[in-house]
């Protein structure tokens, strides 16, 4: 229970859910990885959603 308990607390601390990014856990990252990362999964899920989407440029 404890355990669990902990996990709430720190999930209430740092609520960004960021595991589908690939950044190494409990680590920091620089703001500069971070939108790197974001880009590339957004742009390959507009990859994945065909024709009639474009992504433009990465700043």
């Amino acid at each position: 229970m404890g355990s669990e308990r902990t996990d709430e607390l720190e999930f209430i601390k740092n609520p960004v859910v960021d595991e589908f990014l690939g950044l190494a856990q409990n680590t920091d990252f620089t703001e500069s990885d971070l939108e790197k990362s974001i880009l590339s999964n957004l742009q390959k899920f507009l990859m994945e959603l065909g024709k009639g989407y474009a992504f433009v440029a990465r700043q």
